[in-house]
Formats: C-alpha cells, structure tokens, sequence
C-alpha cells in the first residue's frame, strides 16, 4: 500500500529513535541506513547498543518512548499538548522530569492559592 512504499520515509538517516524489540523492551537506537526490498518496501538498519542491526522494519521504530506514548494516549490533554510532549520529552527520563515539574507546579500553586479560598 501507500504507507508501506519506498517513497514514504518516516525516519532520515542519522535520526535518534526507539527500537522495540521482541520482549517489547525500548532501547535508544539510531537510523543507520535505508534499504528498500523488491517491493520498495522500507527497511532501515539501525545502530543500537552499540551494534547494527538491518532488516528493521517501521513497525519496530518510534520517534518516542512506548510508555510515554500509553500515558499521553490516556491522560486527557489538549492536543497541542500531547504534540509538544510528543516532540519534547520522547524518552522516559524527560518525560518523567516534566511529570515531577507540573506536580510540583500544581502543588506550589495550591499553597499558594489555598488560603484564598472562601
């Protein structure tokens, strides 16, 4: 189909990504090089923990964490919102980082406006 044609690349060479292996575990990975079959279908060879690995196809790529993408799937936030958090917090450690900022946030702003209440 479209989506699977050579003419559509969803990564670049040389792009920071998360490889999803088997177990589904997430591993910080890196586009190597792209590579189209008979069909021009996409294949990408990517760098992970340190080795390469080719024949990886799209569906085992992501621009952001799996995890982080569960959570922005199911915490109800505007949808610029989740685009921002998409682009600026994909690995889990940023995200978790914006997490504790907003509750901290949230908490300063409740201290501060708590006495105010009627």
């Amino acid at each position: 189909g479209m989506l699977d044609g050579g003419h559509l690349n969803l990564f670049k060479v040389g792009q920071r990504v998360f490889y999803i292996d088997g177990e589904e575990k997430a591993h910080k990975a890196r586009i190597a090089k792209i590579d189209y079959d008979d069909q021009m279908h996409t294949y990408y060879t990517i760098e992970v923990n340190g080795t390469k690995k080719d024949d990886v196809h799209h569906v085992d790529l992501s621009l952001i964490h799996p995890t982080v993408d569960k959570v922005l799937g199911v915490i109800n936030l505007r949808d610029e919102t989740v685009n921002y958090l998409r682009e600026t917090c994909p690995t889990l450690k940023e995200f978790e980082k914006f997490l504790k900022l907003s509750f901290e946030a949230v908490k300063a702003f409740h201290k501060t406006n708590g006495e105010l209440k009627e």
